[in-house]
């Protein structure tokens, strides 16, 4: 065989050899691609429809959840999510009294489709530990929240306790009655000078829910952003029920 063939023989080969090594690193990115991509789906699937996990990252609920508790939540507790965006499509149940719920902050803007989706692949790809809205200035994550009167109900406010007197009824009872969970609320001191007329001074004047109305608390009763301060909230705002904290290990599991 001549030199030239043979050359050439040889630039075929190597031709033949690195396509084939070409075919063969992209069939294996895209088997890799499509598991990720599966893996992504199923997973958006069942934290948007069976059950989801977040960490805390507020003190508003303390002393029944603090920050850095990671919390089990129940996205379809009240209706139909809409996949990564967790607004309840279509409604079948409404939120009790004493519940724990993962709502809309009236502060958040509404982001986009794709940054929704960007934020549920981050948090995906970080095991649920970052996500695009960790350094947000205005709050675009949902909050946390107790539900401590429902529609027809009238509540008032005494030293950071809720009263509620129930539609048709003549008598207030209190938060913890009218719910019957047993939880802890705090409150830190005001200034002497704080008058019951300011904003979370502790007091609040009667006021009662119409249809489709929430008023909603956070068991540390010092903290800024429920109620006292936003108003009172639509059944739109609500996303889904916090069910238990999983982490750190301790009594209650279930909230």
């Amino acid at each position: 065989m001549h030199a030239a063939s043979k050359e050439n023989w040889k630039y075929a080969v190597k031709r033949l050899e690195s396509f084939i090594s070409v075919r063969t690193r992209q069939k294996r990115i895209w088997k890799i691609s499509k598991v990720l991509l599966i893996s992504f789906i199923s997973w958006e699937i069942f934290s948007v429809y069976i059950l989801k996990s977040y960490t805390v990252s507020s003190s508003s609920m303390s002393p029944t959840i603090r920050v850095g508790d990671k919390i089990l939540v129940l996205p379809s507790a009240y209706g139909f999510p809409a996949l990564f965006s967790g607004k309840i499509l279509a409604h079948y149940a409404k939120p009790n009294r004493g519940d724990i719920i993962l709502m809309k902050s009236p502060a958040a803007k509404v982001p986009t489709l794709p940054n929704r989706v960007l934020n549920e692949l981050i948090r995906f790809v970080t095991l649920q530990q970052l996500s695009i809205n960790s350094n947000a200035t205005i709050p675009s994550k949902p909050i946390i929240k107790r539900v401590i009167a429902i529609q027809g109900d009238t509540i008032r406010i005494k030293n950071f306790i809720a009263y509620v007197k129930l539609a048709g009824s003549e008598h207030y009872l209190s938060e913890l009655e009218v719910s019957g969970r047993i939880y802890d609320t705090q409150a830190q001191g005001l200034p002497d000078e704080w008058l019951p007329v300011l904003p979370f001074s502790g007091e609040m004047d009667a006021i009662t829910l119409n249809e489709g109305e929430y008023f909603v608390l956070g068991d540390q009763r010092s903290s800024l952003g429920d109620s006292r301060f936003f108003g009172i909230i639509s059944e739109e705002a609500i996303y889904s029920k916090i069910i238990a904290r999983y982490w750190p290990l301790q009594k209650p599991f279930f909230l």
